[in-house]
């Protein structure tokens, strides 16, 4: 039979062979390499949209903050050069504050209260007359436990039995002495309804945590009832722990049951200005990596191609040619 190079040995087959094998190996690294640059650049702009979606619903919520703030730092004000009795002085700006209360939509009521907790005034006309002294809104500041501003866990409304968060503010005469309480609820709805046009909350999920791990509104792909049976969730608290996260924020994989799902996750944390908490925003790496794995199979599946192709066309030149 006919052969190339039949005087020097050299076995045509076998450097067919090698250069298939060549081939293929050089192909495999290629495409993985690939795989793995894309990988990278999939996870970044995951982690990069995380951070950004962070940080704007962090401003939202530092700016709900700062608009009451403003609201009671002008009674403070007003009440430092009042000579009239705490009771007549809150009747006065009673019109006034309902008036501040409705021009800002993310607050659901407010409340004042004398130094003993009765109710002077409240959008809820039926709480007047009333006493909070056992609430903690009221006595951490009227055991003096906390000077500035203090946000509860969450609680519910006596009146409709919705989920609640409240912040409440001392008030001080010219004195510096405790002459009252002003507590305003916020719409965990409306707060939700805000957050979620920052994020995309079909896929990311955005929690509002107190320092302590308690759940004060959380919004996303997650539908699940443990937020409303527990306010403190263990997977969520261990992210505001983690010194990776304090340290500016910047998002990370790790595997946690965060409101009663247990998977790998993507968490970002942005510290609040305005209160001693954070907001955490997760996301599952499955979903981040969704597109990714989709080009995964498709390149193994071409690769597999290839590789059956490059096969049979080195068996067909190594029958042509022979021994």
């Amino acid at each position: 039979m006919w052969t190339l190079f039949p005087a020097n040995g050299v076995n045509l087959r076998f450097l067919i062979s090698v250069a298939g094998a060549f081939v293929l190996i050089s192909l495999g690294v290629a495409t993985t390499v690939a795989l793995q640059i894309e990988h990278d650049r999939v996870v970044r702009r995951a982690q990069q949209d995380a951070v950004q979606a962070a940080k704007l619903a962090g401003v939202i919520v530092d700016q709900m903050v700062r608009s009451v703030d403003g609201v009671v730092s002008t009674m403070q004000t007003a009440l430092r050069y009042e000579t009239a009795d705490f009771e007549s002085f809150v009747q006065q700006r009673q019109s006034w504050l309902a008036r501040e209360v409705a021009d800002r939509p993310l607050v659901k009521s407010y409340g004042v209260f004398d130094r003993h907790g009765k109710v002077l005034s409240s959008t809820v006309e039926g709480l007047v007359g009333r006493n909070v002294e056992a609430r903690d809104y009221f006595k951490v500041h009227a055991e003096g436990e906390v000077r500035g501003s203090y946000v509860t866990d969450p609680i519910a409304s006596v009146i409709t039995g919705e989920r609640l968060f409240l912040m409440s503010w001392p008030l001080l005469d010219a004195s510096r002495n405790l002459v009252g309480v002003v507590a305003m609820s916020f719409d965990t709805r409306a707060v939700e309804d805000v957050l979620a046009k920052v994020m995309d909350s079909t896929r990311q999920h955005a929690t509002i945590l107190k320092a302590n791990g308690a759940i004060l509104t959380s919004v996303g792909h997650i539908r699940t009832q443990a937020l409303h049976a527990s306010y403190i969730d263990l997977g969520l608290s261990a992210l505001l722990d983690d010194p990776a996260l304090k340290r500016g924020g910047v998002a990370e994989a790790r595997e946690e049951v965060v409101l009663g799902s247990k998977a790998v996750w993507l968490a970002t944390l942005q510290p609040f200005d305005t209160l001693d908490g954070a907001i955490v925003l997760t996301r599952p790496m499955s979903d981040v990596l969704a597109p990714w794995r989709m080009l995964m199979w498709t390149a193994v599946v071409a690769f597999g191609l290839l590789a059956a192709a490059i096969t049979a066309a080195a068996g067909a030149m190594m029958r042509l040619i022979g021994d």
